[in-house]
């Protein structure tokens, strides 16, 4: 059996800033969308759909290397409620990203744009409920291993 082993920094840190690149520009185009009669801020939509989409391409070699990560979590029964949220969030997210590239019919592009921002905020939050859940259980992992270590010492 793998014992599982967190992320490294380096891909730990990578995975957010990636996720947070994409964040922010989508939040970023959410907003420009309310500004988009200002001429000063017309060319900044197409500049951060430009970032964003540049940076979906990082996230799914990432999404690709995180496989592995959930591949052995799901084997060691860790955390599994929040990874499949994450995983069926990112699923959707990348689906829907799809559509909106190459929807033809204006109508379902503007539905699903809706769904694709919004759930695309939310994933922030189920990304963080994750994070959040595997250090509670890696603590309280650590906590009895150092109790266990005492006991047998003692």
């Amino acid at each position: 059996m793998h014992r599982f082993k967190q992320l490294s920094a380096l891909a730990r840190n990578l995975v957010y800033s990636v996720f947070g690149i994409l964040m922010i520009t989508g939040a970023g185009w959410m907003f420009a969308q309310t500004k988009l009669n200002d001429p000063s801020c017309e060319h900044f939509p197409s500049l951060l759909m430009k970032i964003h989409g540049a940076a979906a391409m990082v996230a799914l070699i990432l999404l690709g290397y995180l496989f592995n990560h959930a591949k052995i979590g799901w084997r060691m029964k860790k955390n599994r409620a929040s990874g499949l949220s994450v995983i069926f969030v990112y699923l959707f997210l990348i689906i829907s990203g799809y559509d909106l590239y190459y929807a033809s019919d204006e109508n379902f592009r503007a539905l699903i744009s809706r769904f694709h921002s919004w759930i695309g905020l939310g994933a922030l939050i189920v990304l963080a409920v994750h994070v959040l859940i595997g250090r509670t259980i890696r603590i309280n992992r650590e906590k009895r291993t150092n109790q266990g270590a005492i006991k047998s010492s003692g």
